[in-house]
C-alpha cells in the first residue's frame, strides 16, 4: 500500500528489439501521504492521457518512464511507455505474474 522500492527491480521487455535492462526506481503509493508522496492517483493524473484507457501506472524507472497494466488484453499485459522515444509502448511481459516472476536484483557494478 505504501508503495517503495524492491531489491528485485531489474527486468528485461518480452520484445526482442528491446532487450536493454530497465530498473524499477519505484513501485506507485496507495495512500496519499506525506508532502511529496509519489502516488497511484498522481501517475494516473500526469501519465494517464499518455498511457491510454484501460491502463493502471504501477511503477516508474528512475528516467519517469512508467510501467503499467493494460487491460486492454485478458490477462491484463504490463507494458512501458518510453517518453524519450515519442511516449513508445513495448511489451514487459504477458501477465503481472510473469512480470513478477521475470524480476531480479541488479547486478554490482566494478569499477
Amino acid at each position: 500500500m505504501g508503495g517503495g522500492s524492491s531489491q528485485l527491480n531489474c527486468f528485461v521487455s518480452v520484445e526482442a528489439e528491446f532487450n536493454d535492462v530497465w530498473a524499477i526506481d519505484l513501485f506507485y503509493s496507495l495512500t496519499t501521504d506525506g508532502p511529496y508522496c509519489i502516488n497511484l492517483k498522481n501517475a494516473m493524473q500526469t501519465y494517464g492521457p499518455r498511457i491510454g484507457d484501460n491502463c493502471l501506472p504501477i511503477a516508474c524507472d528512475g528516467g519517469d518512464n512508467q510501467i503499467f497494466l493494460n487491460f486492454k488484453f485478458q490477462p491484463a499485459k504490463v507494458q512501458l511507455c518510453i517518453h524519450d522515444e515519442c511516449f513508445k509502448i513495448i511489451d514487459v511481459a504477458n501477465c503481472f505474474e510473469d512480470f513478477i516472476d521475470r524480476l531480479y536484483l541488479e547486478p554490482e557494478l566494478d569499477f
